[in-house]
């Protein structure tokens, strides 16, 4: 209540800054997955297309084309999101309990919403990484980034696996 737009997405890093902080938070939680995929096998082929959001999002691939998929998974999702978690959320509940048992209860709250259970430990990576980065910037651009990136690269996961599924005969 009462906060202004502005200084809320800004934060008060500069913006490049926050893109930078963002990108290179992406890139972290990015390894970490992939580490952790590897080091117990959690992505197994077929596991992740069975979740009833996968097979929304490639529905929109399908409807949409690519575009429609980076505009609704790598540009709404994040803003949403990142607005509703971190920048509402975490900012109330910390208000209450110390920060990082604000972040530790959002980061479970985000990823219970989540219906990819192989996913969850990236996703709680993500969450505390975007808590972490709202915190320090003082704003919601740098975790936007971070969502944004992530988000990016799933979709493009999933354009990849969408089209090998349409060539299979």
């Amino acid at each position: 209540r009462g906060a202004s737009l502005g200084p809320l997405f800004k934060g008060h890093w500069p913006v490049g800054r926050s893109l930078l902080a963002g990108l290179g938070m992406a890139l972290l939680v990015l390894l970490a997955g992939a580490i952790l995929v590897r080091l117990n096998g959690a992505a197994r082929p077929g596991i992740a297309l069975g979740s009833d959001t996968i097979r929304a999002l490639q529905g929109v691939y399908g409807l949409y084309g690519a575009g429609g998929l980076l505009l609704s998974l790598a540009l709404v999702v994040p803003l949403t999101e990142e607005l509703v978690f971190r920048g509402v959320y975490l900012r109330v509940a910390a208000r209450y309990v110390p920060f990082w048992l604000a972040a530790l209860i959002q980061a479970l709250v985000f990823i219970g919403l989540h219906d990819q259970a192989g996913a969850y430990p990236v996703l709680f990576l993500l969450a505390l990484g975007a808590a972490w980065l709202a915190r320090r910037s003082g704003g919601l651009l740098a975790p936007i980034t971070l969502h944004l990136v992530n988000n990016s690269v799933a979709a493009l996961a999933i354009m990849g696996i969408t089209r090998s599924l349409n060539m299979m005969p």
